[in-house]
């Protein structure tokens, strides 16, 4: 599995390929930036706010209890998933600045240090850092190359599926959505 992901400018390009035996899937994605979005209206708003307020804390309290339920057994399961993945190749280029170049120094030694950190836990990942400190800018570049056996984490999903508090989650909202 291939990740891929470069901002430059307001551009983000984020290119995903899965290649298993001799099947292949290339997934080529492109974001702007938010700068053209509709700005909403202060009575749009206030409209939104009545039909939210609509549902009822009753299904605020369910979401909230679900969440509380779900959040110790997903993070297992998250937890056992990483466990599995394997970095074969990473690279990451940042190119930074801020307008104050105090700030670009102090962020270019947390970096450095994290950097540093990075390096020890894996040789195979390169971390570039370029701070600018004449002006403002932010551009990256991240390749990764990492390998998950599918048959490793089988027995994470099922160990979350099978879980009591999962099962008891996925009856009451069952239950739920029948009455």
């Amino acid at each position: 599995m291939n990740l891929d992901s470069v901002k430059d400018g307001t551009r983000i390009q984020n290119h995903i390929s899965i290649k298993w035996f001799l099947f292949s899937y290339t997934l080529n994605r492109e974001n702007t930036s938010l700068k053209g979005q509709k700005k909403v209206s202060s009575s749009e708003s206030e409209e939104q706010a009545v039909s939210e307020s609509s549902h009822g804390i009753k299904d605020i309290e369910f979401i909230f209890g679900l969440i509380r339920q779900l959040f110790r057994p997903s993070m297992r399961m998250m937890v056992d998933i990483f466990k599995k993945i394997t970095v074969k190749t990473g690279y990451f280029s940042i190119r930074f600045g801020f307008d104050d170049p105090a700030d670009t120094g102090m962020m270019c030694g947390l970096m450095y240090s994290a950097a540093g950190i990075a390096r020890q836990i894996s040789d195979r990942c390169r971390i570039k850092i370029d701070p600018v400190f004449d002006h403002e800018v932010f551009n990256y570049n991240a390749l990764f190359n990492f390998q998950v056996r599918i048959y490793s984490i089988i027995p994470a999903f099922l160990r979350f599926m099978f879980n009591r508090d999962v099962m008891s989650a996925f009856w009451k909202v069952l239950r739920r959505q029948i009455l």
